[in-house]
């Protein structure tokens, strides 16, 4: 049975990346936020999935506490934020579910596209 924290764990990827993990046990679910939010904004949605999974989210470039650039004249399509999120899950180096919600949804089907595994 899953860990679940009473405060979730906030950690850095990559010095520049903020990210949240709510628990830390079972399969790996990855929650990718909407343009204009940050995985915080999840923290009652993975209140369901903490007890079996381990649930972690990363902060988009130019949101939450991530310190990545956000020039918004290099973040004129899903590239950029889709590479950051290749990173990250190679980082866990393990499987991964990827859950998203509008702008987190689309570069989370882009990732399973080009690496379904």
């Amino acid at each position: 049975m899953g860990q679940v924290k009473q405060k979730p764990e906030r950690g850095d990827f990559e010095h520049d990346f903020s990210y949240v993990r709510w628990s830390d046990d079972g399969p790996l679910i990855h929650i990718a936020h909407a343009t204009g939010l940050c995985s915080n904004a999840y923290s009652e949605f993975t209140q369901g999935l903490t007890e079996n999974y381990e649930v972690i989210g990363l902060d988009f470039r130019g949101h939450g506490r991530t310190q990545a650039p956000a020039d918004p004249t290099n973040l004129n399509n899903w590239e950029v934020f889709y590479r950051d999120l290749e990173r990250f899950f190679r980082h866990q180096n393990r499987p991964i579910i990827a859950i998203g919600h509008s702008m987190g949804g689309t570069v989370s089907a882009v990732l399973a596209a080009r690496f379904p595994e």
